[in-house]
């Protein structure tokens, strides 16, 4: 399963997506992760999961404006 995900975010990032793509597929990946799971902590993790990539890019944003 990490190669998978590995390649398939490796052939986004090299197929000049935008960075929304890119965090679409992170997201696919994460829930798929999740699926694994059972019961409550099945539940946990997909609530964990952020799937608003407006908030997403915000939080990034303000990320790198206190790294500068």
């Amino acid at each position: 399963m990490k190669k998978l995900l590995v390649i398939s975010v490796l052939s986004i990032v090299l197929s000049g997506c935008s960075y929304q793509a890119w965090y679409q597929g992170f997201v696919e990946g994460q829930k798929y992760q999740c699926n694994k799971l059972s019961g409550q902590e099945r539940q946990n993790c997909m609530e964990s999961i952020h799937t608003d990539y407006d908030r997403y890019e915000r939080e990034r944003q303000e990320s790198i404006k206190r790294t500068d």
